[in-house]
C-alpha cells in the first residue's frame, strides 16, 4: 500500500511554478547527499565536485535504463526498468492542461522493480484527475531522474493498440533513443526525418531476408558478441554497433542476449560463423572495421534484462552476478552472468581445469519447490588452462527438460578477456522456445529461479537466486511481421 501525503490541488495558471518546483526538487534530491557528505566527511571542495559528478553520472545511467509510456484510456503507466536494481519514486506530477496535482511519497513506498512495471495514476499514484484527460505526467526518482512518459500511442503505431498489446510491443529506449522508429515522427531530440542515414554492424543468431531488386534487408534475432583485436590494447567484444549521422547518436553493445529488428539498405556483406554460438550458426552483417553507410527504415532494439543477485560465495568469484532474461521473436533467452576474475589468481589454488555449471527453472506459475517447475535448463562449460594466463572454454552440454523429455538446446556466450588473455565465459544464455513449450502469450508472467556454480577438484563455489524472478514475456513477433509485410509484401 502506497502511503500518500495529501496536498491541495495547485491553482490554475501556475504550470511554470510547478515545473520549477519539480526541477528544484529533482536538483535537491541530487544536492542533498552532497551537502550531507560535505557536513560529515568532506573538507575540501574538490571532494564535493567529485561526489556531485558521480551522482550526476548515476542519474544519467538511470535515465538510460528507464523507459515508460502512458495509456490515457486505462490510466496506466508502463515502466520498463532495465537497470537490474529497484528505483524509488519520491514525487509525481500530473496535469490535464487546466488542473495540476503533485504527490509526494515516503521513500521506499513506491518502488519500480527490475522489469516491466504497471502503475495506475489513480490507484497507485493517488491522483484524482480523469486519466483520459491527463496530458502531462512526470515522475521524480530518489536520484533526481525525471521520467516523462509519452502517450503509448506515440510509441506504438502498429494497427490499433490496446493496453495489453502495449506490453507486447516495445516501450524501451536506449540513451534517449527510442526502440521503435517510425517515419516522420519526432522521437529523438531535434526531430527525425523520413529516414535515418548511418552505419550498422551486427553479429548473432539473427534471421534475415533481403530483396535484391530493392537492395533492402530485414534482420531480427539475438545478438552475440564477436571478438576483435584492438592493437596494443587487447580484445574487445562487440555484438552490435550503430551510428546515426543526423543526430550524432552512437551505440555499441557487448552483451549476449540483446534483441534486434532492423530494416535497412543496401544489403551488407553477410558471413556465418559459430563464434560464441553453441549448437547454432551465427551471422555477421557488415564489417566493424569498415561499417557500410546505410539508410535505416525501421529499428527496434531490446536490451537484455539483468537481475542482480545480492550475495556471493566469494569476494572475487561469483557464479551468479546477474540473471539474464530477454524476449525474442517468439522465444525467450535465459542465462547467467558471472563476476570478472582471473582463475589463476582468484581461486584458492590455480587449477588446470575448472567448470561453470548452471540450472535454470522456468515455470508458468510460481511454485514453492523449484523441482516442480515446468522447464529445467542445464548447462556446463569446461575451462582448460592453456598456460600464460589463458584459458580455453568448451561447452560440455546444454539441455532443456520438459515433461520428462530432454532436448539439446541452442546457447550463446561471451568470453571475458583481460588484455589479450582469455579468462572465462562470463555471460551464457540459452534459447528457449517458450511458446512451443508452454502455453504462454504476450504479457504473461514467467517465473525463473537459478542455481550456478564454479568448481575444481578442490573448490566449489555455489550461488542461487534470492527468490523467484517474475518476468513479463514481451515477444516482438507482431511488430517484425508487420514490418516484413510492409516492406516485403507478405
Amino acid at each position: 500500500m502506497i502511503k500518500m501525503v495529501s496536498r491541495k490541488n495547485l491553482r490554475k495558471g501556475i504550470a511554470g511554478l510547478v515545473a520549477g518546483l519539480i526541477a528544484a526538487i529533482a536538483l535537491l534530491v541530487i544536492a542533498l547527499p552532497v551537502m550531507m557528505q560535505y557536513q560529515q566527511h568532506v573538507t575540501k571542495s574538490y571532494h564535493i565536485k567529485e561526489y556531485a559528478t558521480m551522482l550526476e553520472e548515476q542519474k544519467e545511467l538511470e535515465e538510460k535504463g528507464l523507459a515508460a509510456c502512458y495509456e490515457p484510456s486505462t490510466g496506466i503507466i508502463s515502466i520498463n526498468n532495465t537497470l537490474g536494481r529497484p528505483v524509488i519514486i519520491v514525487l509525481a506530477y500530473a496535469s490535464d492542461g487546466t488542473n495540476e496535482e503533485v504527490k509526494y511519497y515516503q521513500p521506499g513506498t513506491l518502488v519500480i522493480a527490475p522489469g516491466i512495471n504497471v502503475l495506475h495514476i489513480n490507484d497507485n499514484l493517488g491522483f484524482t484527475l480523469d486519466p483520459r484527460e491527463v496530458k502531462i505526467i512526470k515522475l521524480v526518482t530518489s536520484r533526481g531522474t525525471i521520467i516523462r512518459p509519452p502517450f503509448c500511442r506515440e510509441i506504438v503505431k502498429v494497427v490499433s493498440v490496446t493496453y495489453e498489446q502495449v506490453v507486447e510491443y516495445i516501450v524501451r529506449r536506449l540513451q534517449g533513443f527510442p526502440v521503435n522508429l517510425y517515419l516522420g515522427e519526432e522521437q529523438i531530440p531535434g526531430g527525425l526525418g523520413s529516414v535515418l542515414i548511418g552505419k550498422v554492424y551486427a553479429h548473432g543468431y539473427i534471421d534475415y531476408e533481403y530483396n535484391n531488386t530493392l537492395d533492402l534487408i530485414i534482420i531480427n534475432g539475438t545478438t552475440v558478441p564477436y571478438n576483435f583485436v584492438i592493437p596494443f590494447v587487447g580484445y574487445a567484444n562487440v555484438a552490435f554497433f550503430m551510428t546515426v549521422d543526423i543526430t550524432g547518436f552512437t551505440i555499441t553493445r557487448s552483451d549476449v542476449g540483446d534483441y534486434i529488428a532492423l530494416v535497412y539498405s543496401p544489403i551488407p556483406t553477410i558471413n556465418t560463423d559459430t563464434y560464441g554460438c553453441y549448437n547454432a550458426i551465427c551471422t555477421r552483417f557488415g564489417s566493424l572495421s569498415d561499417p557500410l553507410e546505410v539508410t535505416i527504415y525501421r529499428f527496434a532494439y531490446n536490451y537484455v534484462s539483468k537481475y542482480a543477485d545480492g550475495d556471493a560465495p566469494d569476494p572475487e568469484v561469483d557464479p551468479l552476478n546477474y540473471t539474464l532474461i530477454n524476449s525474442g521473436y517468439d522465444y525467450i533467452i535465459v542465462g547467467t552472468e558471472t563476476s570478472e576474475f582471473d582463475p589463476a589468481k582468484d581461486f584458492d589454488s590455480a587449477p588446470s581445469t575448472f567448470y561453470y555449471n548452471a540450472t535454470i527453472y522456468i515455470s508458468k506459475n510460481k511454485v514453492s519447490n523449484e523441482q516442480d517447475a515446468d522447464i529445467v535448463v542445464k548447462y556446463s562449460i569446461r575451462h582448460d588452462s592453456l598456460g600464460l594466463a589463458r584459458w580455453d572454454p568448451t561447452v560440455e552440454y546444454v539441455t532443456i527438460n520438459v515433461n520428462g523429455e530432454t532436448y539439446n538446446a541452442k546457447a550463446f556466450y561471451r568470453i571475458h578477456y583481460l588484455g589479450f588473455d582469455s579468462k572465462h565465459v562470463d555471460q551464457f544464455v540459452v534459447y528457449v522456445p517458450i511458446e512451443q513449450l508452454l502455453n504462454v502469450k504476450a504479457g504473461d508472467s514467467i517465473w525463473i529461479y537459478v542455481e550456478a556454480s564454479f568448481y575444481t577438484d578442490s573448490v566449489k563455489l555455489y550461488d542461487t537466486s534470492n527468490d523467484w524472478i517474475e518476468y513479463t514475456y514481451t515477444p516482438l513477433k507482431q511488430i517484425v511481421d508487420n514490418w516484413y509485410s510492409q516492406y516485403f509484401g507478405g
